[in-house]
């Protein structure tokens, strides 16, 4: 669960797809949505195939 929205939401989203590239790549599509789906929603799932 994300408690609170960080100050660089940018460095959160590079940090998640280095971490987990699927959740661009398979997931939202890119960067950008990505920022506006945690923006809106307060989990984020994360999956490897």
């Amino acid at each position: 669960m994300i408690k609170a929205v960080p100050g660089d939401m940018s460095l959160l989203c590079s940090d998640l797809y280095a971490y987990c590239p699927d959740q661009i790549d398979q997931g939202v599509g890119s960067m950008e949505a990505l920022k506006a789906f945690l923006y809106d929603n307060d989990d984020v799932e994360l999956w490897w195939n």
